[in-house]
Order: C-alpha cells, then sequence, then structure tokens
C-alpha cells in the first residue's frame, strides 16, 4: 500500500504545518495548504488511478480547510478583560519571579509575581488589577515569549495590585500540588527529581544541567516514551474482558492530566488511544497515520503549538520511530541498534536551532537510556510509595531506586565528554533525508521522487527557521 492509502493524513499534516509556518505571509494560507498537499500526493505516487485521484483531492480539500481554521485561531486571540479571579494551574520559576497561569471563566492569564506573593498550583485566588496583551517579541531576542504562553493557552497577562486566597480547588491541579509536597518531603534527590519529571512534569535544575551535557533532556519531559510505558504497564496488569481497553484508556489519561497534559503527552495520549479503540473495534490503524491524526488533532485545536520545541520534537520522533518499526526487516535487531542514531539524526537540528548546540553523546547514550528508564521509572515509582505514603522503614526502600539513578549518573558522565554539534544547514539537510529516507522505504517511494521531497522540505525548513 502506498501512503495515500495508508497515511493520507500524513499529507494534511505536512501541507497544513507548512501553511501555518507561512502565517502572516502575503501567500495565502489555504493556497499553500492545497498546492502542497496536491505536490507531495502527485510526487509521492507512482501509480494513478481514477480512486487515487478521488483521494487526493480529499486530502486537499482537506488541508486547505485545516489550513484556513488554523489560520481564523491565530488570528483569533482574545484578551480575559474583566476577569477577577480563577485558579493558579501552573506555577514555575520566571528568572527571579514565580510565574502563575491562571484560569478564570474568560480564560487563562499570567502573573509574575515575587516568590513570597505566589500561590500555590490548585489555590482559588481572587485579584485586583488590569489585564494587559502578552509581550511582543523583542528584537535580537530568539525566545518569543508570546508564542510561549499562546501554547500553553495564556492570552493575557494579568499586572495584580492585589491577590488574596479564596479557598484549594478540589480537581486535578489540587492533586498535583499535593502529590508534589509529598515527593519533596519524602524522597532523595535523584529519585525525587526523577519522579516530579515522570509524574507532574516539574523539571529539576540539577537533573536539567546534567541531562542536557547527556544529550537525554526528552527524559525529563512528559512524551511519548512516559505515556506509552503507563499504557503498556497498564495493560500488563491482570485483569481481562472485553472492556480492557476502556480501563487502560483511564488510567492513561488520568496520568496525562496529573502529568500536566504537555502538548507531546497529549501527542502520544491520543496516538495511543486511536489504536486502543482499533482494538476494540477489531481493526487495527496505520502507526504513522495515527501519529498524524494525533498531531492534527492537537494542531487544529490549538494551531500556536507549532512553535513549541516539545510538540514538534514529539512529532518528529513519533513519526520517525514509527515508520520504522513498521518496516518489515528480518532482523528487527538492526531496527533496534539503529532506532536511537536516527532519532538523535532528525531531532538535533531544532534542538541545536533552540538551544545553540547539540550534544554528541546524546546518540551514544540513547540506545540505553530508553529500556533503561523503561525499567527506572516504573521501579522508582514502585519503592518510593511506601515513603510517600508515610509507612514506616520506606526511606529505607526508596535507597534501591537512588542507587540505580546514581549508578546510571555516573556511567552517563563517562561520555559527556564528547564534542557538541551546532546548527548548520548541512544538519538540517541530514534530518529531512533521514525522515524521508525511512518514511520512503516505509511507504514504497522511489529514492528519486523521496530525494525531490526531502530537498524541497529541506530548503523550507532552513529558510523558515534559519
Amino acid at each position: 500500500m502506498d501512503l495515500l492509502a495508508e497515511a493520507p493524513f500524513l499529507v494534511v499534516l505536512a501541507a497544513t504545518c507548512l501553511s501555518v509556518a507561512l502565517w502572516g505571509s502575503p501567500i495565502p494560507s489555504g493556497v499553500v495548504a492545497g498546492l502542497v498537499s496536491l505536490g507531495v500526493s502527485f510526487i509521492v505516487c507512482a501509480k494513478w488511478d481514477r480512486g487515487r485521484f478521488i483521494v487526493a483531492l480529499i486530502v486537499a480539500i482537506v488541508s486547505v480547510l485545516s489550513s484556513l481554521w488554523c489560520s481564523l485561531r491565530l488570528e483569533t486571540v482574545s484578551i480575559p478583560v474583566g476577569m477577577t479571579s480563577g485558579e493558579v494551574v501552573m506555577e514555575r520559576s520566571w528568572g527571579r519571579r514565580k510565574a502563575m497561569v491562571i484560569k478564570g471563566d474568560r480564560g487563562a492569564v499570567v502573573a509574575k509575581v515575587s516568590p513570597e506573593k505566589s500561590f500555590l498550583e490548585g489555590t482559588k485566588v481572587r485579584w485586583t488589577g488590569k489585564v494587559e496583551p502578552l509581550m511582543e517579541p523583542r528584537a535580537g531576542n530568539p525566545f518569543d515569549e508570546r508564542r510561549y504562553w499562546l501554547a500553553r493557552g495564556v492570552t493575557g497577562v494579568l499586572v495584580p495590585e492585589k491577590m488574596v486566597y479564596i479557598g484549594d480547588g478540589w480537581g486535578i491541579h489540587y492533586l498535583r500540588s499535593i502529590l508534589r509536597d509529598r515527593i519533596h518531603s519524602s524522597l532523595p534527590p535523584l529519585t525525587r527529581g526523577y519522579l516530579l519529571a515522570a509524574l507532574l512534569g516539574d523539571r529539576d535544575p540539577d537533573l536539567v544541567e546534567d541531562h542536557s551535557r547527556w544529550g537525554t533532556a526528552h527524559l525529563l519531559a512528559v512524551s511519548g516514551f512516559h505515556v506509552g510505558l503507563v499504557a503498556i504497564l497498564a495493560w500488563a496488569l491482570p485483569w481481562g474482558g472485553r472492556w480492557k481497553w476502556l480501563v487502560v484508556s483511564a488510567l492513561m489519561w488520568l496520568y496525562v492530566l496529573v502529568a500536566g497534559a504537555a502538548a507531546s503527552a497529549l501527542r502520544a495520549a491520543l496516538m495511543v488511544q486511536v489504536a486502543l479503540l482499533g482494538v476494540a473495534l477489531g481493526r487495527p490503524s496505520s502507526v504513522v497515520n495515527s501519529v498524524a491524526v494525533a498531531s492534527m488533532s492537537l494542531l487544529l485545536y490549538r494551531p500556536w503549538w507549532f512553535w513549541d520545541l516539545g510538540w514538534r520534537l514529539s512529532v518528529v520522533a513519533a513519526l520517525a520511530i514509527s515508520a520504522l518499526m513498521t518496516i518489515r526487516i528480518e532482523r528487527r535487531w538492526i531496527t533496534a541498534l539503529s532506532a536511537s542514531p536516527i532519532l538523535w539524526a532528525v531531532t538535533a537540528p531544532m534542538v541545536s536551532g533552540t538551544f545553540k548546540t547539540v550534544p554528541l553523546a546524546g546518540a551514544v547514550l540513547n540506545v540505553v537510556a530508553l529500556p533503561a528508564f523503561s525499567v527506572l521509572l516504573p521501579l522508582a515509582a514502585l519503592f518510593s510509595i511506601p515513603s510517600l505514603a508515610g509507612i514506616p522503614g520506606g526511606s529505607l526502600i526508596v535507597v534501591v531506586p537512588e542507587g540505580a539513578f546514581a549508578l546510571w549518573r555516573y556511567g552517563a558522565s563517562m561520555v559527556e565528554g564528547l564534542p557538541s554539534l551546532g546548527w548548520s544547514p548541512w544538519m538540517v539537510m541530514s534530518s529531512c533525508a533521514s525522515l524521508g529516507a525511512i518514511l520512503s522505504i516505509r511507504f514504497r517511494v522511489s529514492p528519486v521522487r523521496s530525494g525531490i521531497l526531502a530537498l524541497a522540505l529541506a530548503f523550507f525548513v532552513v529558510f523558515v527557521f534559519s
């Protein structure tokens, strides 16, 4: 089967992403999406018949409609003026201050206050003050704060004159606050940092610095790895019956919400959900198409996610790994060993484009990092339960995962001396070539056609993101 037959939403996703990237340019987004969709369809398909023409036309129409919808969402940013109360749904350090995202009946705002004036997540507050538009990007500053907050559902900046506590919520954010407090007070440093990252999406500064040097910072961001691990463990539990998929779905979505519902986690959860529905209906879906459907769903819901590094890394990595793992090959160990270097190659330009460099150590360490942490994280969660529950002797049991994480740190430190690579157009070319080659092999696209497509994509990425 070819790409149009097995993964048509991949074409829709590509066309919509390119139109969003050119949003604000003189070229209408619908025209961009339609032309890109038709162009990709005609390049990847070598044989044509009436059915394929109809599919290509439908895909182009869906691409145009998706692009127009995203453009409408991008242009419609309403500031929640007049909102005077809400619940703190996120709290994080912002330089020397604290940034609190407060969600109310008219939307979400961000308030940047001194640490002593901040409120914990899950707290309900009332304020007096004014709501201003989000800050426009500053000249010479690569960080676009406006896009950062819009990708998190925030549409205004609260400048409070006075804020007062009015109560505690009883929802997921209050649960996150309680769990965070228990982890901070009950667990030793390494186990605490890794469980805060895996369970709540919080990042310990020391661990972030270590993993940035090792090229394994993705282990500290709730992503498809974590969501897939939760789904696999839930499926392995000793229950059966026709409703097993529903129980697994509920546990998976509960985890995603508790972990902060990041874009990468939502993309993975939607993908797994599509797979679970396929199991329930007895109609397994294409893995690559599931990734595209999940990614498109998030983009239609909040197009600002396109500029979020976590969303882009998640989508590209998921497309690469899903295509790689579904290529038919007799020696599966070759696929397993090549997965880590390939993932490093396709994601390195985005990482280096944001952080200026990308450690070469990541290509080595990730070969063992994912298998190791697929054991270490469940082990740490299991062994931490007695300590978190306040059971006598729990602090002795948690020494086991703490020692295991210390052993990992020692091993990773041995290869951190490898050089780092800076962003370059050649790195982008290599990334597009790697991803294009995997997708071409998976969907049997000829080398010439896939080369044309990868080259066009590489030039576009260099033009947009350089």
